[in-house]
């Protein structure tokens, strides 16, 4: 789903929920932590959905949230991903940076087995399955 799918699915709820996207700036700076260009699609998600949002759960809600993986990821691993929230416990949700073509969005459970796994769920089901999730609470 593309980010103007999205906000015109989100049209019959504006009143209902937070939107507050990121300016240029902002974005720029997160990139200046993580030390690489964002993803184009999140890119777009930051720049008209924002990181203060109540309409996707467990997404990273400030600036700061951001931070390099460089001493948490396995070896190597740093480089290709970044963190954009967590599934509301101690694992850490990532997008790949290094392959735009991949939304794949990915878990990595370092209590257990230290490895970064498919949630087999893209960025696009992610936008998906809020929509869905807002028209049930309204319904």
């Amino acid at each position: 789903m593309t980010i103007d799918k999205f906000l015109e699915k989100l049209t019959p709820f504006e009143s209902k929920v937070v939107i507050s996207p990121l300016n240029e700036v902002e974005v720029n700076s997160i990139e200046t932590i993580l030390d690489r260009r964002l993803p184009e699609y999140y890119r777009e998600f930051l720049l008209s959905i924002g990181l203060k949002q109540d309409v996707i759960w467990g997404l990273n809600d400030r600036i700061s949230d951001f931070k390099p993986l460089d001493d948490f990821l396995p070896n190597g691993e740093a480089e290709k991903f970044f963190r954009f929230g967590n599934n509301g416990g101690e694992d850490y949700w990532l997008l790949r940076n290094d392959d735009p073509n991949d939304r794949t969005i990915y878990e990595y459970d370092y209590y257990c087995d230290y490895e970064i796994k498919s949630l087999k769920k893209t960025f696009d089901d992610l936008l998906r399955d809020a929509i869905q999730q807002l028209t049930k609470k309204i319904a």
